[in-house]
């Protein structure tokens, strides 16, 4: 009878064993075991998990990923402004959260994992879109255009308070290509331009301003140079004249007529006389007797 009970205690428990394994559970995910009766609470972090024959391992991708939403939005000013969303996804480390989840995903049949990419579009795209589109609408394409570096915050304080019930949570939220519609993108070209051509005047007023500058330096320079030429001139002049007085200037004539008188007694061939002898009757005299 005993051989009879341990051979019985053998084979159920060989039944049981048979089909048993040991699961292995990689970084950056999670499990769950699933049996006939639904999910175990009991959330499996990485590692090899014992599993029955009678249960299954689901795994869950917990890591991080990045995504890009395309959305289109009505501005304020009616008109139409197209953008994209980008940011990075990844699951809540929570049991609880992650439990109701388990609690919500319908899996079909023969489908042991799930990805994080599913989850999103369950429970954060919609979020994404509807908040960000709240945001945008206020503004009219101008104020776009004006708040283009506050934005990004903006839309990030909308959508976070709304994911945090849910599995996934958001990093890095950044508005990207926002393409403005073609009667926006002329205006603004047209501010540009304008803004260009103000530059480029002011640039060349500039110019223009440091060429006359310029100018006038170079004719003060050049007055200064012709004052100081005629100062040094009129020194000159006034130094010369200053040293000139009538006996100088007689002496100097008699020194001439003395050089043409002794010339007219070496060449014998003319007669000196001064010039004030021209006008007595002696100086005529001579020049009668001469002839």
């Amino acid at each position: 009878m005993r051989k009879v009970l341990i051979a019985v205690i053998l084979g159920m428990s060989t039944l049981m064993l048979t089909g048993c394994s040991w699961e292995r559970i990689p970084p950056a995910h999670a499990g769950k075991v699933l049996t006939g009766s639904g999910y175990q609470s009991e959330v499996l972090d990485p590692g090899r998990k014992f599993i029955w024959a009678w249960q299954n391992v689901i795994l869950l991708d917990m890591s991080t990923e990045t995504f890009s939403e395309d959305a289109t939005v009505i501005l304020a000013d009616r008109l139409e402004l197209d953008y994209d969303i980008q940011f990075r996804a990844r699951l809540r480390k929570d049991p609880d959260i992650i439990n109701a989840m388990f609690n919500d995903l319908k899996l079909p049949p023969g489908v042991t994992y799930v990805k994080l990419e599913h989850v999103y579009a369950t429970y954060a795209r919609m979020i994404i879109e509807n908040s960000s589109r709240e945001v945008l609408n206020r503004y009219s394409s101008e104020e776009v255009y004006q708040n283009y570096g506050n934005l990004s915050d903006e839309i990030a304080a909308a959508i976070k308070p709304e994911l945090e019930n849910t599995p996934i949570s958001l990093e890095n939220i950044i508005i990207n290509n926002i393409k403005f519609p073609p009667v926006v993108t002329d205006a603004i070209n047209l501010v540009k331009e304008r803004e260009l051509d103000i530059q480029r005047e002011v640039a060349q007023n500039e110019i223009n301003l440091l060429q006359r500058e310029n100018e006038r330096l170079l004719a003060e320079a050049e007055y200064e140079t012709r004052m100081t030429r005629a100062k040094t001139i009129r020194d000159e002049n006034r130094t010369i004249a200053e040293g000139i007085s009538p006996a100088l200037l007689e002496f100097r004539r008699l020194e001439v007529q003395q050089a043409f008188a002794e010339q007219s007694g070496v060449s014998g061939n003319f007669t000196f006389m001064p010039i004030e002898a021209l006008s007595t009757p002696g100086g005529n005299m001579r020049v009668y007797q001469q002839q």
